[in-house]
């Protein structure tokens, strides 16, 4: 008979509301369509009365006139300067002139189908954000400048509402309230994940659906309950991008890699990996059978296997860099010093781990084959797509497995596992200095000057 679980120290409301207001304030940091495939995400989030499901054409979404965003379909010069050009910003009076730029004409000819790799990701997230945002932006007669922040702000609510919920699966799972907040701590302070979580993206989401399912399975694997809101999350997860699929594939190897490692039960490590497979087949048969993903990034590459082995050891470093915050459109971030320093905490931290673990240590173990399983997919994915879209890996791709990195602090070494927290936290704060340093000439004044409802 298990033992009933403890009581968390903090209530899950709270956790959601600090994780909104978080998030919210990276959301009103930078201009609109700042931040990766934004634009392509903002103009099928507002267009998806159009196709409700699936698409016509696989990879092409019809934009809706009445509703698409011209700031992401015509972006006027005073916001495009930005895109790509780190040494440009906006000065008031390019602020003033985008607050003023009116919606499309109902009146006129349909817009041409957009086609981008983003039109073969399902409707989940783009079908949630849009309820959420446009009766605000419609009752209010909000502008498009002020009808970006409210799709970012809904995507910051999405995503605070499952952090508490990952929050909730911490409980139920009876990992205790100390180590709960220090990974959950851990993964939420990563400047990358922050960035991304509080754009228009589906990413948010499926990061934080990929972190409570990770929870719901450990519940499933040490105390065999859980697996009807492990189910519903993977579902969700897969329903929102095809990293769902990947994160189901990697926690059945995990599964049965502790059970043959004797950590888990053989019992319930079976039932993990019928849920995942049940759920991957559930998803497949209602959206990727009839839509597979498409992938673009550096266009298709004939390289060999030694030679893209040779290209990704030479930028091992720049995965490193854009995990921790490669930020806007990928053009800036922080000096190399913070990921030296970041590198070698993690590796003391590692350290500690095999000199001090926590015990007992099979959360160490889940989680830290989570992440080398999840980093091993990832690159496979990549050659298995190669000859079609080429390089695609980016250090972000990692973070709907974030949960896993954080198996690096449980251990009894107080003083390493702080240092680490505290580094991140810094980046945090020095990353968000940077971001207004970016895009506003005036500094935090010309962020001020650009907030959006005024």
């Amino acid at each position: 008979m298990t033992s009933p679980p403890r009581r968390s120290a903090v209530p899950a409301w709270a956790v959601g509301i600090a994780v909104f207001v978080y998030l919210a304030g990276w959301a009103l940091l930078r201009p609109p369509l700042q931040s990766p495939d934004e634009p392509q995400h903002l103009m099928k989030a507002n267009s998806v009365w159009l196709q409700p499901w699936l698409n016509a054409v696989p990879d092409r979404f019809v934009l809706d006139r009445t509703r698409v965003n011209p700031l992401a379909w015509a972006t006027p010069p005073a916001l495009d300067k930005l895109f790509f050009q780190p040494m440009n910003a906006l000065s008031p009076a390019d602020v003033d002139g985008l607050r003023t730029m009116p919606w499309l004409a109902p009146e006129g000819p349909p817009l041409p189908p957009y086609q981008r790799g983003v039109a073969t990701y399902p409707q989940g997230y783009y079908w949630a954000v849009h309820a959420l945002s446009e009766p605000v932006i419609r009752g209010l007669g909000l502008g498009p400048w002020d009808a970006t922040f409210v799709y970012r702000l809904a995507t910051c609510a999405l995503v605070a509402l499952l952090w508490a919920l990952v929050w909730v699966a911490c409980h139920r799972a009876q990992i205790p309230p100390d180590v709960a907040g220090t990974l959950v701590g851990f993964v939420l302070l990563t400047p990358m994940l922050a960035f991304i979580s509080s754009a228009v993206n589906p990413d948010a989401v499926a990061i934080a659906l990929g972190a409570l399912v990770v929870v719901s399975t450990w519940e499933i694997l040490t105390l065999g309950s859980g697996a009807a809101a492990c189910a519903t999350g993977l579902f969700a997860a897969a329903l929102t991008k095809p990293a769902g699929l990947q994160i189901a594939g990697v926690l059945a190897l995990v599964a049965i890699v502790l059970a043959t490692l004797g950590q888990v039960e053989r019992r319930r490590a079976g039932l993990v990996v019928a849920i995942m497979a049940g759920v991957s087949a559930a998803a497949i048969a209602v959206f990727y059978a009839w839509q597979p993903p498409r992938f673009l990034a550096t266009g298709p590459s004939t390289d060999t296997l030694p030679q893209y082995l040779d290209r990704r050891w030479a930028t091992v470093a720049d995965l490193w860099r854009s995990y921790w915050g490669q930020l806007g459109w990928l053009d800036y971030g922080a000096p190399d010093a913070w990921h030296w320093l970041l590198l070698a905490l993690v590796a003391v931290n590692v350290a500690c781990l095999f000199w001090r673990p926590r015990r007992p240590a099979r959360l160490a173990w889940y989680l830290g084959t989570l992440w080398i399983l999840f980093v091993i997919s990832t690159f496979v994915a990549e050659i298995r797509y190669l000859r079609e879209a080429g390089y695609t890996f980016q250090g972000r791709y990692l973070l709907p497995a974030a949960l896993g990195l954080s198996a690096v602090l449980l251990h009894e070494v107080r003083a390493a596992r702080l240092a680490l927290l505290a580094a991140v936290l810094a980046l945090n704060l020095f990353l968000m200095r940077e971001t207004v340093h970016r895009y506003y000439g005036g500094g935090w004044r010309g962020a001020v000057h650009a907030l959006p409802f005024r």
